[in-house]
Order: C-alpha cells, then sequence, then structure tokens
C-alpha cells in the first residue's frame, strides 16, 4: 500500500527533474547560439542576408529570455533561491558578454589567430604569383580561392587582388566577407611590402572599395571593413 501511495509520488519527480533538465540545456544552448550569433554577426550582417543580425536577435532574444525565466521560476520554487540564484548570474553574465565584447573586433583577431596556417600559404601564393586570376579592369584581378582557402571568408570563393596606385608594384589581396566587398582580409603585398608585417595601411585613395581600414593582424594582412 506504501508503495502505491510512493508511486506516483516519484513519477511526478521525476517528470519534474525532466522538464528542469530540458529547460537547463534549452536555456544553456540560447546562450550558446547568442555567442555565436555576436561572434558572427558581420556574417550574419553582410554575408547571409541583410539585417540579418537584426533579425536574429529578434528572434533569439526572446526566446532565450523566456527559456531562461521559466527555468529560474522552476528552480526556485522547486530548491528556494540558493539554487536559482546561480543561474541568474550566468544569465547575466553571459549577457553582459554579448553587449561589452568588442566583436567586431574579436571576430577578425580571433579568426586570423585560428586560421593562421591558411593565411601564411595563401600569401605565400600570391607572393609567388600562384593564384588563379582573371583580369578585370585595368589594375585589378578576379582571384578564384582554391577550396580549402574558402574557410577564411566563411565559403565565399571569390577574391581580388589589386594594384595600388603610385607604389612601385605594390598589390592587395582582398577576400571579401561572403558577398559584400567592402568588408573582409586584405593582404598588401608585392615591391618593398612582400613578407613583412609593417606596410602602409590600405585607404580610401588607395582602394576606393576599401572603408573604414583599421586593424593590422601581422605578416601582412589587415581587416578592412
Amino acid at each position: 500500500m506504501a508503495d502505491g501511495q510512493h508511486g506516483p509520488e516519484v513519477a511526478r519527480r521525476v517528470l519534474l527533474n525532466r522538464k528542469t533538465l530540458v529547460l537547463s540545456l534549452l536555456s544553456v544552448a540560447s546562450w550558446m547560439v547568442g555567442i555565436a550569433g555576436h561572434y558572427f554577426y558581420l556574417w550574419l550582417d553582410y554575408g547571409y542576408m541583410s539585417f540579418g543580425f537584426y533579425i536574429f536577435l529578434v528572434i533569439w532574444s526572446p526566446l532565450a529570455t523566456i527559456f531562461t525565466l521559466i527555468w529560474v521560476v522552476v528552480t526556485w520554487r522547486r530548491h528556494g533561491p540558493a539554487s536559482a540564484t546561480p543561474i541568474i548570474a550566468v544569465g547575466l553574465m553571459v549577457a553582459v558578454i554579448l553587449v561589452a565584447v568588442p566583436w567586431a573586433r574579436v571576430f577578425p583577431q580571433t579568426w586570423f589567430a585560428v586560421n593562421r596556417a591558411e593565411f601564411t600559404a595563401l600569401a605565400r601564393m600570391a607572393d609567388h604569383g600562384q593564384l588563379q586570376v582573371e583580369p578585370m579592369v585595368e589594375g585589378l584581378d578576379s582571384v578564384r580561392l582554391p577550396s580549402h582557402f574558402r574557410s577564411l571568408t566563411l565559403g565565399h570563393s571569390q577574391a581580388w587582388d589589386e594594384r595600388q596606385p603610385d607604389r612601385k608594384q605594390q598589390r592587395v589581396l582582398f577576400l571579401p566577407l561572403m558577398d559584400k566587398e567592402t568588408v573582409g582580409f586584405a593582404y598588401v603585398y608585392g615591391g618593398p611590402c612582400t613578407g613583412t608585417s609593417s606596410c602602409a595601411q590600405p585607404n580610401d585613395d588607395d582602394l576606393p572599395s576599401f572603408y573604414r581600414p583599421g586593424i593590422q593582424l601581422g605578416h601582412g594582412w589587415w581587416w578592412v571593413r
């Protein structure tokens, strides 16, 4: 008889534990998706679709907030404030990270660091004239990136190789971020710049398609936006 009375209670607790586990997984997953979305926000906004990042925020923000609040409420009711407080603290910490981290600088610097070997190999090909180019207009060539280099621009296969005016054979290999020609990685090479990281920064006078150039990544590579 006692076992019969405790049976429903045990089943209810198991069900609640499963619901809490699902809520915790959904909340943590939403936090990770939020961090990934902010990290790749340039690709979402410039390469994937117009205003892609803002569409992502409209969809993601309410879901992440709802999942986290429900998890907090369920945990508070079952285990008290001592167990719910760490969830609130972690949720607030994630929110601060999303707002405070300068993602526009973090993405190019970390992406270059992680893929440094590929960037270096591509630069070596440019230095030795081994790029597959197709002349388009005077001083500008279209470059077809080999498949193993396309991850550098998140899947985009097209790059540009442009001669800088009045720079004594100095050139710039530009890897656009997806289909936007004004956002991406630029390698300055040729003449005195080959194999160095001290070349003059690309600017509006040299490359009209570039704007707001700014982060020197090393070994002749720049992030321009």
